[in-house]
C-alpha cells in the first residue's frame, strides 16, 4: 500500500484514538506494517491487553469530542485546534468537518480565539495568514502593522458606508496610525472631497478601477498618509446592471508609491457585500504591510 497523504492522515487518526483511550502509542496496521508485530514483540510487557481499534472505535472516538456547534447557546471562550503532528491533509479536513457542521447548524460563522498547533512544515505554509498575539480580527492586525512599520492610515468608502472606518476606530490606539476618511456616497462628494475627475465618471462610472484609483489617490493625499484604502461598488439589492451586476465592487489600495486597484463579484446580501468588501479591503492591506506582492 502507497503511504499517500491520506493513508498517513488515517493512521494519525488511529494515533489520535489510542491516545484518547490512555493506551501506548505503538500499533499495528494489517497488510500495512506486518513488520511492526515482531519487531515490536519485545516492546511489549509481558500481559499487555491487546487493545484493538477498529474504524467503528475512531468513529466512537471522533463522536466523543465535544462539538460548539451542536449547542446554539455555546459560548467558547477558546478553542484549541490540531495537534504537533497534524498534517496538512488533517487540517484541510478538519476544517471541511467545521465548515460542513456550521452549515448544517444554520451558522455562517463562529468568532472565538483560537490556539493553532501543528507540525512546523504545516505552520510555515500559514505563516503569513496568522495574526500577531492579542490581534483577532483584520482589522487590529492592520493597526499593529501600521504602527510597527510607521504608516497612517486614511480611507474612501462608498458602498461600505464607513463600515471600514468603524472597524478600525473599534480597535484600542487606532487614533494613533489612522488620520481620518471620506463616505463619498454622490457623485459629487467625490469630485469635491477627493478629487475624483468629472471625465472619469462620466466615462468609466463610479463603480470602476478608474474611480477606485483616484479615489484612493485622492484620500492619501488629502489626509497626508502613507497608505489608504478605496471601495465604490453597487452592494444591492438594487442598482446593478448586466455589465455591472449586484455585488461589483472595486477596491483601491495604496501603500507608499505601490497602488493596487481590483475588482470583486461578491454574492450575498447587501449586508454580506459590504462586510466581504471590508474584509478584503483590510486583508490585502494587511498582506502589503507584511512585504507580499504577489496579490
Amino acid at each position: 500500500t502507497e503511504l499517500t497523504d491520506e493513508v498517513c492522515t488515517y493512521l494519525k487518526d488511529f494515533g489520535a484514538a489510542t491516545a484518547s483511550n490512555g493506551a501506548v502509542g505503538l500499533y499495528h496496521i494489517e497488510h500495512l506494517t506486518p513488520e511492526a508485530k515482531e519487531l515490536g514483540a519485545g516492546l511489549v510487557a509481558e500481559g499487555a491487553k491487546v487493545y484493538v481499534i477498529d474504524d467503528a472505535e475512531l468513529e466512537r472516538v471522533k463522536a466523543n469530542y465535544p462539538v460548539m456547534w451542536k449547542n446554539p447557546d455555546a459560548q467558547p471562550k477558546l478553542c484549541f485546534v490540531g495537534c504537533p503532528h497534524m498534517s496538512m491533509q488533517q487540517l484541510i479536513d478538519w476544517t471541511e468537518r467545521v465548515e460542513k457542521g456550521l452549515a448544517e447548524a444554520g451558522n455562517a460563522k463562529v468568532l472565538v480565539p483560537t490556539v493553532f498547533t501543528t507540525a512546523p512544515a504545516v505552520r510555515k505554509e500559514f505563516e503569513k495568514e496568522l495574526l500577531h498575539e492579542g490581534c483577532s480580527s483584520a482589522a487590529a492586525e492592520v493597526v499593529y502593522l501600521l504602527k510597527e512599520h510607521g504608516k497612517t492610515l486614511s480611507l474612501a468608502e462608498s458602498c461600505t458606508g464607513g463600515l471600514i472606518s468603524r472597524l478600525i476606530t473599534d480597535v484600542p490606539g487606532s487614533s494613533a496610525v489612522y488620520m481620518g476618511g471620506v463616505v463619498s456616497y454622490a457623485n459629487s462628494a467625490k469630485e469635491e472631497l477627493l478629487g475624483v475627475r468629472g471625465e472619469t465618471l462620466q466615462q468609466y462610472g463610479a463603480v470602476s478601477e478608474e474611480c477606485a484609483a483616484e479615489m484612493v489617490k485622492g484620500a492619501a493625499e488629502r489626509f497626508h498618509t502613507s497608505c489608504a484604502i478605496s471601495v465604490t461598488g453597487i452592494a444591492g439589492p438594487g442598482g446593478g446592471t448586466e455589465s455591472k451586476p449586484v455585488g461589483t465592487v472595486c477596491i483601491g489600495i495604496r501603500y507608499q508609491e505601490i497602488q493596487w486597484v481590483r475588482t470583486f463579484r461578491f454574492t450575498g446580501s447587501r449586508e454580506q457585500i459590504r462586510n466581504r468588501t471590508c474584509a478584503v479591503a483590510l486583508n490585502t492591506l494587511r498582506r502589503m504591510l507584511n512585504g507580499e506582492t504577489d496579490l
